[in-house]
């Protein structure tokens, strides 16, 4: 494109350009009249200044979309984490706030809180050092809503475990998990889009902005709305044990686990002592999954009535073997 602002001054100026163009090229003959397209834009005005967001064209390690808001709209942030060893040192650069310098230490504690369950190195704080980059380092950036990016982005990079590339995410994070609420909701979704993004998640308490969304917006991405941030662990359970966890009956939980077993991630069979019992343990393929880790709507742990919206959001999960399936040591 050849602009980016919030109002039209500067694509009043292009198209004034582009007339004069057109009637310089009428008065020198060099065309009797001029039906112009996009694709002859660049002839009158030159390349484009401004290039579209695209979505990255493999799932990453460490690599994280977030949103944000800016003068002239909402727009994709992508974080970048990096571990490696060394003696606990810390490095955010991309010209960064106190802010969001604060949310990236959070993030570490959070994360040092949960290790265990997340299969790190109670010490990775000790003996590897962290960097946390946030690209186009001349644009200044502040603000706590990279927060959950953020964490996920370092759960990412110490598990050396892909974060999908068409998932956005934007919500503060607090030393025990909260997802807090954040503005600008409007013009990051509309970011979201632009830049390809599928699925975005947002905090519960945003969920009654959704009203102010563009409806063209809404109707093509997919919002998941988080609490916390959790690390969900499944495994070595039966169906009944796995439908109460994530709060289906077997009429809808079946069908779903049918098809993780033929993309070959699950296993379900009958221990010969109980007949009666449905067990569900992990493939090889799906070992590789273990240390995945998402961002679960609360509704979905607290055993309720699932909406609709969200109970597609779960089957879209299950389907894609998102949930962590991992047998849990006692």
């Amino acid at each position: 494109s050849y602009t980016r602002e919030s109002g039209v001054r500067n694509l009043e100026r292009e198209i004034a350009n582009v007339c004069r163009k057109a009637a310089s090229g009428i008065a020198e003959e060099k065309y009797r009249s001029l039906s112009l397209h996009a694709s002859g834009l660049q002839e009158l005005l030159g390349p484009a200044r401004f290039k579209p967001d695209t979505v990255h064209p493999r799932d990453e390690i460490g690599l994280v979309r977030g949103l944000a808001w800016t003068q002239v709209g909402g727009e994709v942030l992508d974080v970048e984490a990096a571990v490696v060893p060394g003696t606990g040192k810390l490095e955010l650069t991309g010209n960064l706030g106190d802010v969001m310098k604060e949310s990236a230490r959070a993030a570490i504690t959070y994360i040092r809180s949960r290790s265990t369950m997340l299969g790190i190195d109670p010490e990775f704080y000790k003996n590897r050092d962290i960097h946390i980059h946030f690209p186009e380092g001349a644009v200044p950036k502040d603000g706590p809503s990279a927060g959950i990016t953020m964490t996920v982005a370092l759960v990412s990079a110490l598990t050396g475990t892909p974060v999908r590339r068409d998932v956005a995410m934007t919500g503060e994070v607090t030393l025990r998990g909260r997802v807090l609420p954040i503005g600008g909701l409007r013009e990051k979704t509309m970011g979201a889009l632009r830049a390809g993004v599928k699925t975005v998640i947002i905090p519960k308490d945003n969920e009654v902005d959704l009203e102010n969304i563009d409806q063209t917006v809404r109707s093509k991405l997919s919002f998941v709305t988080a609490e916390n941030v959790a690390f969900w662990e499944f495994g070595g359970m039966s169906e009944k044990e796995l439908g109460e966890k994530v709060c289906l009956d077997s009429g809808t939980l079946t069908p779903l686990l049918k098809r993780l077993e033929k993309q070959g991630y699950v296993r379900r069979e009958r221990p010969k002592e109980d007949e009666r019992v449905l067990f569900i343990s992990l493939t090889e393929a799906g070992e590789a999954l273990k240390e995945e880790a998402v961002i679960i709507p609360d509704s979905m742990k607290g055993c309720i009535d699932l909406p609709d919206e969200e109970l597609w959001q779960l089957k879209t999960l299950l389907d894609k073997a998102l949930i962590k399936i991992r047998r849990i040591k006692e």
